[in-house]
């Protein structure tokens, strides 16, 4: 009877601090403490049982990629030390209604079934786009940029291929870097990748654009591309 009545008695008091614990953080929702969408487990943390929170806080969240998530894809991945979260990718598997859906191949693809090929006068990629203020964190490592791109011989020369990186104010591009491909000694038949830190020190503002983009100089040559892809690199808590 003795252990029952114990037993009872830790079963009640849990309860009631569990249901105590879950209302404070209905409150800590409700006063913005808990956010709806960028929450992570070091925002969680450094709120927790809080009433107030600092500006420390608010640059530990992180923009979720809603289209990542719609289709099933992870938003973060772990290598041994870090932890990358994917910010912006294309892999070029929503073919968009229009002229530009002619440059969507399934001839070729590294990852799923379809890659983007700059040909003839099409020297431009799509590009990604982001405000400086999605990467410009406190707690990240740092910003890299990749993209994997094929060609089907060796007719590429120095020069004809470049990985584009751009930062833009609201009167022009005041950064712009362009890394030759071949710097690289990619090889022909094959799906190479180059990957590159983004120069956040050299940012502005953070109202400002960040653009990575391949450009193919060479109208002549078929280039297929891949998983462009922008992510931020944060250590391991």
């Amino acid at each position: 009877m003795r252990k029952k009545i114990i037993i009872r008695a830790i079963t009640i008091i849990l309860s009631v601090l569990l249901i105590t614990f879950n209302i404070f953080q209905e409150w800590q929702f409700e006063h913005n403490m808990i956010h709806f969408s960028y929450m992570t487990k070091k925002a969680y943390w450094m709120g927790f049982l809080k009433t107030s929170i600092t500006g420390e806080w608010w640059l530990s969240l992180q923009v979720t990629n809603m289209e990542r998530i719609r289709r099933g894809l992870p938003e973060y991945y772990y290598d041994s030390i870090n932890l990358h979260h994917i910010r912006e990718i294309f892999d070029f598997e929503e073919i968009p209604k229009g002229s530009d859906s002619i440059y969507y191949s399934s001839a070729i693809a590294s990852s799923e079934k379809h890659s983007y090929i700059l040909k003839g006068e099409h020297e431009f990629s799509p590009a990604i786009t982001v405000q400086a203020a999605e990467v410009v964190h406190l707690d990240s490592k740092e910003t890299i940029a990749s993209v994997k791109f094929y060609f089907r011989d060796d007719s590429l020369k120095n020069k004809e291929l470049f990985f584009v990186i751009s930062f833009a104010c609201d009167t022009g591009v005041y950064y712009y870097k362009a890394i030759d491909l071949t710097t690289i000694f990619p090889k022909p038949g094959q799906w190479n990748t180059i990957t590159t830190k983004l120069e956040l020190g050299k940012i502005k503002d953070e109202k400002d654009n960040i653009s990575i983009y391949i450009w193919s100089r060479n109208p002549k040559k078929e280039i297929f591309i891949d998983d462009l892809t922008l992510e931020s690199i944060y250590p391991k808590d």
